[in-house]
């Protein structure tokens, strides 16, 4: 039994000092943020040299933590890359904000777009289509926009009636079921 249990506090002392040991296999790094979503090359490159020093300043700290940098050497070096991180954010901050006023550009100028099609519609005297809101010209049977009948006949008096109408203007017959059979 003795030798049972020296075996198996062998086994055990072996497996804690694989598993205290295996930080310096895999490196310290067990935090890595996930560097922003940037849409040109110069910001990636700029996310990539901020996550570097980063790490730098991580490694910086954990030394000094240490006692393997002194602290005369320690306060310039950690001011020097807090500065250079600092340069950097404010860098990628004004090229994302230069990228949100490009956003915001195209989007006024859709916006104005879509409305100078809509005023070019205000002169259009006909019923609007039903399907897709386009507006037609008075006379038009079919939307030119997406072809749903506009007008149809009364089926007992012949009158036309725009595709909005419930009742028809001749005769007063319900034109829902009128239609429909």
């Amino acid at each position: 039994m003795d030798g049972m249990a020296m075996g198996l506090g062998i086994l055990v002392a072996g497996g804690l000092v694989v598993f205290l040991s295996r930080p310096w296999w895999t490196g310290r790094s067990d935090f890595q943020p996930d560097p922003e979503p940037v849409s040109n090359a110069g910001g990636q490159e700029l996310a990539t040299r901020r996550e570097a020093l980063l790490a730098a300043l991580r490694d910086l700290d954990f030394d000094y933590t240490l006692n393997k940098v002194t602290a005369e050497d320690y306060r310039p070096l950690r001011q020097a890359l807090l500065g250079e991180v600092a340069a950097i954010m404010t860098e990628l901050d004004e090229q994302q904000t230069a990228a949100e006023a490009n956003i915001e550009a195209e989007v006024s100028a859709a916006r104005q777009k879509l409305q100078a099609g809509r005023s070019h519609q205000l002169g259009r005297t006909g019923p609007p289509c039903l399907t897709c809101g386009q507006v037609s010209e008075a006379g038009d049977l079919y939307c030119r926009s997406c072809g749903t009948k506009l007008q149809a006949a009364c089926p007992q008096c012949g009158e036309l009636a725009q595709s909005a109408d419930r009742f028809c203007t001749g005769c007063g017959i319900e034109l829902a079921l009128a239609l429909s059979g």
